[in-house]
């Protein structure tokens, strides 16, 4: 079994019982998105695809631990998953997303090419589903994206186009 696959059936594993919030689907299908879009963007090296796909782990499966990413997937993996992996706070939202947003402007090239996946297909079901969460939603996702300069061009790209369409279908509504 590959590495890609065995972070599939991990990530599967440590998601069960999760739902995404807007359409009902496992949650694991996110995380998969996240790795399927970096690859049409052209990204092809496991390590961040698997980052891809274990990128909430740590934030959302309390039973998951680093040590256990890092022993099966090594030290690379487990970087960019921690880079990646929200501090937990009691502060309010505002406070909460503003140190999301100065923490990721800081990570690796690779990390922010990864939430730059992971901003747009978040996007979709937000807009869809929730607009009236979707405009706040969509001002502090686009902050943070122009704060990930670092990011891949392709995938960074790919974003903006999400981020934008997201933008003229609120307007529409």
């Amino acid at each position: 079994m590959s590495t890609y696959d065995r972070a599939v059936t991990f990530a599967t594993k440590a998601h069960v019982g999760q739902t995404r919030k807007h359409t009902g689907e496992w949650y694991i299908t996110h995380p998969i998105r996240v790795a399927e879009l970096l690859q049409r963007c052209g990204i092809d090296q496991e390590h961040i695809l698997v980052a891809a796909l274990l990128h909430d782990v740590l934030e959302d499966c309390p039973m998951v631990s680093k040590e256990a990413i890092g022993e099966q997937f090594g030290d690379q993996v487990l970087s960019l998953v921690k880079q990646l992996t929200n501090v937990r706070s009691t502060e309010n939202r505002q406070a909460r997303k503003r140190a999301d947003l100065l923490r990721l402007r800081d990570v690796s090239a690779e990390a922010q090419t990864i939430k730059c996946a992971d901003i747009a297909d978040n996007l979709k079901d937000f807009t869809l589903f929730d607009p009236d969460f979707a405009l706040m939603f969509l001002e502090e996702k686009s902050d943070l994206h122009a704060e990930l300069t670092k990011a891949d061009p392709v995938v960074y790209a790919w974003a903006e186009r999400e981020l934008n369409k997201a933008w003229d279908f609120l307007e529409k509504i």
